[in-house]
C-alpha cells in the first residue's frame, strides 16, 4: 500500500466524514 493510494483512499473518506458530521449537527440542533 503505497502513500498516493492511502491518500486516494482517505480524500473521499474525509469529505463523507465531514458530510456525516455536518448532517449530524444539523439533525442536533433541529431536536433541541
Amino acid at each position: 500500500m503505497t502513500l498516493v493510494t492511502l491518500r486516494e483512499v482517505l480524500q473521499p473518506a474525509l469529505k463523507n466524514g465531514y458530510a456525516v458530521a455536518g448532517l449530524v449537527t444539523l439533525g442536533w440542533e433541529d431536536m433541541r
